[in-house]
């Protein structure tokens, strides 16, 4: 069945057809901001401060035949071009598994993010969730709405409640 879809896909191309795609003008604007500013998240990688922490980027990665897949992986080390982590979660479609050493050519980095406790506003980066969730600016939330928040944020009820039997 596959082939068929890629000769069919690479027939319509060939004779001017091309399948209908929405463009999300504020996704689009995300991922511009996030390639824009990821030399900022490059030089807070590579020297970053007792308080930021949890460096993860969203790359679009391919394996063989498979499209370009999105996926999430923690990384600690920028070199060569490259960002050195780990996946945060199976790919079965590109064959790629969670905590699986993964190395990401920046330039199909679409998203960036970490955690700075030494801020109000925990999770710094995160362009394209905060697009998706009616926020665009990185460091606040926008349109009215309460800025994306870490989990660590719970108050000692909340964790009292858990505990309780």
């Amino acid at each position: 069945m596959r082939p068929v879809c890629v000769t069919l896909a690479l027939a319509a191309t060939l004779i001017g057809c091309k399948p209908s795609q929405v463009v999300d003008p504020g996704l689009t604007s995300a991922i511009a901001q996030a390639r824009a500013s990821l030399t900022n998240f490059i030089s807070v990688l590579q020297s970053p401060n007792s308080n930021q922490t949890s460096f993860c980027v969203y790359a679009l990665l391919s394996s063989g035949e498979a499209f370009g897949e999105g996926a999430y992986a923690n990384v600690w080390k920028y070199e060569d071009g490259c960002f050195r982590g780990v996946l945060t979660e199976d790919r079965p479609n590109l064959r790629l598994t969670n905590n699986q050493p993964v190395s990401i050519e920046a330039s199909n980095v679409i998203d960036w993010l970490y955690l700075d406790f030494g801020r109000k506003e925990a999770v710094v980066g995160n362009f394209t969730a905060r697009a998706l969730h009616g926020g665009s600016n990185p460091q606040a939330g926008a349109n009215g709405r309460q800025p994306l928040r870490s989990d660590t944020n719970r108050t000692s009820a909340a964790a009292a409640s858990r505990r309780s039997p």
